[in-house]
């Protein structure tokens, strides 16, 4: 076997991962592995295994077409909104429907028998995703009657909601998206990918631009504005903005476990004409990372053939090393970022003409194509070295001329060993580099999204002259994952207490020595847990204490409710966040003896919502008596941390009556006007989603959020050097009630694990 594609993967992956383990296996035997990095999206961490394995060449995926057919769809009345009418919309299957097609719209609604409360539950049947026929016709599509039916991406394949649109009797499906920019094209349609059961679509598949959950989006306003409206589509030619750019659906590195680099290099992977399978001579189109990966493999034929008595390692690196990141030119969510996209887009040509490649000469394989530094606490500013080796495999001298290209991520500075280097036929040389980053400007745990702070860049080596190594280019990337600290303490000031009763002044420092600031963000402390896995092997879901806030309601319609934050700690830290899962099962009525009403989970809101994780941890609340589930906010957790915030409203956990419950038997309820009811008891479990750890914390919290027995909410940022305070009382009447066993004092930007959490212990009296 010359060469492997796999198109396959898990997400998260590592290099320990069995399938990356074989396949670097696979490398050292003389078979060059290529693999898809994943179809999760742009979120850190995610890239899939196998192609996290040192000896893959993993391939993401980048859109190569300059138009696409489109389509407009006008309204009547129009919808007034930021995008206005008439709406842009990506003609996914490239139907022939003539000059015009009008019709009345039917927006997609999920099923009220299973979503009926005021908190928003979703059903457990999700009819506004279209996924089966039913979902159609229960929310009014008849056959026959030229409706143009909206469902929203997620959950069964892109392509079955057209044809569960066209079996219900639909003229035309629209799928809104759940990414930025336009869903991909599909092609002809001619079978279910979720079942295999052949149909041909023969009516319109259009897609709508922007995220569905994200107010203000095509996709979002016409979800919320288009229903009963009056359609009219015209076919149209699509210019894509998004060309050259990164596939929305393609996964983001780097490598789990270690954060070195990965994916490695980019190809085509959107709308990809290829063979299909059964049919004779016939084609399909296709799009993801598995149509990518093959495009990268057949360039690594390609080297093989040219190059029958190189190394595996060679040919990896001279596919690496000749990619072009000019290639990746598009702006916003699809520009160019090497974490996602390697040293570019691969060149067949000059991978299979270069004499000299280069690689990491300080990893542990040659396979090593990045200089990857991994991931790094800073307590100081940093420095690093890096070695690059170029060997010549030619018979005449290269001379390149060295520089630092592409410079992304956090500020940092890179100096040059040398700003030329000769490699001499048949021999080797050696490039030195220096990575300075200050840690004054290399993040924290309050930016957007994940936090996630990373230092990037290419040492470029260009040829002196068209005669040297055929005047082809290398790149080797460098790469680093950090993660600056404060150094914040809170300690009872001298002559107060922390007692019921009492109001203690707590003091806050940050040390003169820490390179950023830090908060110091108020929790009662609820739960205490050992480090059950001292002596095995880590667990990012050890929990190690949980605690929680609230704050007033900031809506007049519903003044009585209040906003919970559950704040739980774990001795260990993570990559990403999205690799554990937390619950807290909340009884709302603890008096009543009738066990746990409500779970509170922190997890992967893409697996949750559609099946496929993406990286995001949502904050979602179930009923333990009903289906479905509700999130209105995503938990805040950095990438390398070990703290997550989970914030919910109080009227997620008051579900009330359900119609599939006897009217005489309403769901528990927190609310303030039910006391004793207000007043719950929670406990927290954490998950270990990548080596099925499960830690069960000890112990039982309480709490009542319309009078808090602990004041909570307060917070603090506390630069370098300086100090602050904060008063804190216990309501002794109260505290008989739902005691803490303090305060919880959270700083995400500490060291990760327990330094992350000062935990304060109440007295007695």
């Amino acid at each position: 076997m010359d060469v492997i594609n796999m198109s396959l993967g898990s997400n998260f992956g590592d290099k320990d991962d069995p399938s990356a383990v074989a396949s670097t296996n696979a490398a050292k035997d003389g078979v060059i592995v290529v693999t898809s990095a994943g179809n999760s999206g742009p979120n850190q961490y995610i890239s899939g295994s196998p192609g996290t394995a040192e000896g893959a060449i993993s391939t993401a995926a980048q859109d190569a077409w300059q138009t696409t057919p489109g389509a407009t769809l006008t309204t009547t009345p129009a919808i007034a909104n930021p995008n206005g009418s008439p709406f842009t919309l990506i003609n996914a299957n490239g139907a022939d429907w003539g000059a015009s097609l009008t019709g009345n719209i039917v927006v997609l609604q999920d099923n009220p028998a299973t979503a009926t409360d005021e908190a928003g539950f979703l059903g457990s049947s999700d009819e506004s995703l279209g996924c089966s026929p039913t979902a159609y016709t229960w929310n009014g599509v008849v056959a026959g009657s030229g409706q143009i039916a909206v469902a929203k991406r997620g959950a069964c394949a892109r392509v079955a909601k057209a044809i569960m649109g066209q079996q219900a009797g639909a003229a035309a499906v629209i799928m809104t998206n759940n990414a930025a920019g336009l869903p991909p094209f599909e092609g002809q349609i001619i079978s279910n990918p979720d079942t295999g059961a052949p149909f041909i679509v023969t009516i319109p598949f259009l897609g709508a631009n922007g995220n569905q959950d994200t107010a203000g989006t095509a996709s979002a306003n016409l979800r919320a504005n288009g229903n009963g409206k009056s359609g009219t589509l015209a076919p149209t030619n699509l210019t894509n903005a998004n060309f050259t750019g990164f596939a929305s659906f393609s996964s983001s590195g780097p490598r789990g476990g270690d954060a070195f680099l990965k994916p490695d290099v980019t190809a085509p992977g959107v709308s990809i004409i290829s063979t299909l399978n059964g049919s004779g001579n016939g084609a399909t189109i296709m799009s993801g990372t598995s149509m990518a990966s093959p495009h990268n493999a057949g360039a690594a034929a390609l080297v093989r053939q040219a190059r029958p008595d190189w190394s595996v390692a060679d040919i990896k690196a001279a596919i690496v090393n000749t990619a072009d990141p000019a290639l990746n030119s598009a702006a916003g969510a699809g520009a160019y970022r090497i974490s996602r996209g390697g040293t570019g887009t691969i060149q067949p040509a000059k991978s299979t003409k270069t004499d000299v490649v280069a690689y990491n000469n300080g990893g542990g394989s040659k396979f090593d194509v990045a200089v990857s530094f991994g991931f790094e606490e800073l307590n100081q500013d940093l420095s690093k070295v890096g070695h690059i080796r170029l060997d010549n495999n030619g018979a005449s001298d290269a001379t390149f001329n060295v520089a630092q290209t592409n410079a992304q991520g956090s500020a940092h500075t890179i100096t040059l060993g040398q700003s030329s280097v000769t490699v001499p036929a048949g021999g080797h040389a050696e490039v030195e580099f220096k990575l300075d980053v200050p840690a004054a400007t290399a993040g924290s745990a309050n930016g957007a999204g994940l936090s996630f702070r990373e230092t990037a860049g290419l040492i470029t080596f260009t040829p002196a002259s068209a005669g040297d190594n055929h005047g082809i280019a290398l790149r080797v990337p460098y790469y680093l994952v950090q993660r600056p600290m404060s150094k914040v303490d809170a300690k009872v000031a001298p002559g107060t207490k922390l007692a019921p009763g009492q109001t203690a002044t707590i003091n806050i420092t940050n040390a003169a020595d820490a390179p950023i600031a830090g908060d110091a963000d108020f929790y009662a402390w609820g739960i205490s847990d050992n480090n059950d896995r001292k002596d095995l092997k880590k667990s990012p879901a050890d929990i190690r204490a949980v605690g929680i806030q609230s704050f007033a309601s900031p809506s007049t319609a519903v003044p009585t409710r209040r906003l919970l934050i559950f704040a739980v700690n774990t001795w260990d830290d993570w990559f990403s966040p999205a690799t554990q899962e937390f619950d807290i099962r909340v009884d709302v009525d603890p008096q009543n003896n009738n066990g746990d009403d409500y779970i509170v989970v922190a997890a992967d809101q893409g697996a949750v919502q559609t099946g496929t994780a993406n990286g995001v941890l949502g904050a979602f609340v179930f009923s333990t008596r009903s289906a479905g589930s509700v999130i209105n906010f995503l938990a805040s957790a950095p990438t390398n941390g070990s703290t997550v915030l989970i914030p919910v409203l109080s009227t997620a956990m008051c579900r009330g009556d359900n119609p599939a419950t006897p009217a005489n038997d309403p769901e528990p309820c927190l609310n303030s006007a039910t006391v004793p009811g207000a007043r719950f008891s929670y406990h927290a479990a954490g998950f270990d989603l990548l080596d099925d750890g499960v830690d069960v914390a000890d112990g039982t919290g309480w709490y009542y959020p319309w009078g808090e027995a602990i004041t909570t909410g307060g917070f603090q940022t506390v630069a370098p050097g300086a100090s602050a305070s904060e008063k804190v009382s216990i309501n002794a009447a109260e505290w008989t009630r739902t005691p803490a066993l303090g305060l919880m004092i959270v700083t995400k930007d500490n060291k990760n694990g327990q330094d992350e959490a000062t935990l304060i212990e109440a007295k007695k009296k």
